[in-house]
């Protein structure tokens, strides 16, 4: 079974997302979405690491039962992906999950961990990378927008996209209702897309695979779309 560490630096409502899509809290349910059985994940979370000692996801792996680690960046990037390099082996991590981890990653633990890696933005990418992407999206005006699952590569939000979500946003007029649109969509999407990737892993398959379209849709309420990518 695919093992998974996932990192965050925030409030962590994604990891929290995907904790409970694979069972390791109990989730309330997401309107417009069915729920799915639990036993049937072909991955697994066996730890989560975070830059931050205030990031939510401590509490989240405390109740999850699973080990949480707090990597220090004082001394440095390379000091810190030392640790987290030590922390995936002794875990025997086979998926890194970034879910709101705001660090950059170095090029050995990227090298190492190649076509392994999910991130998720939100902002159709390549519009609006890096920091303050739903502010820079919203003030774009354009007529849609949604969120994308990459695979992380050495640069900022440049790895190959896997999968992108949009939904009409003529009708939001707020700041405030644009994010909570683009968070549920994050929530929903994130979860189904790190399943897939697991399942790929599980059987020998990733990287080079293509996701299931299909099944992303079907996770999809009928306000989103799912846009058409290049792997």
């Amino acid at each position: 079974m695919t093992r998974i560490a996932l990192f965050a630096s925030g409030t962590a409502s994604n990891a929290q997302r995907i904790l409970e899509h694979f069972g390791y809290l109990r989730a309330a349910p997401t309107p417009g979405c069915a729920v799915s059985d639990t036993a049937t994940r072909s991955g697994e979370i066996v730890c989560t690491i975070s830059d931050r000692s205030s990031s939510g996801i401590h509490q989240l792996a405390a109740t999850s039962g699973l080990p949480g680690f707090i990597v220090s960046y004082r001394s440095g990037r390379e000091h810190a992906e030392h640790r987290i390099r030590s922390v995936l082996a002794e875990q025997k991590v086979d998926l890194l999950v970034l879910a709101g981890y705001m660090r950059l990653l170095g090029a050995e633990l990227v090298d190492t961990y190649t076509g392994r890696i999910l991130n998720i933005h939100p902002s159709l990418l390549p519009a609006f990378p890096g920091m303050h992407a739903i502010e820079r999206s919203f003030q774009s005006g354009a007529a849609r927008a949604g969120i994308t699952v990459h695979l992380v590569d050495a640069g900022m939000d440049t790895g190959p996209v896997i999968a992108q979500a949009s939904f009409d946003r003529s009708t939001i007029e707020s700041i405030g209702d644009f994010e909570k649109q683009i968070h549920r969509l994050e929530h929903i999407l994130y979860p189904e897309v790190v399943e897939q990737v697991a399942e790929y892993i599980d059987n020998g398959q990733w990287p080079g695979a293509t996701l299931n379209a299909l099944r992303l849709r079907e996770s999809l309420p009928d306000c989103y779309r799912l846009e058409d990518t290049h792997t």
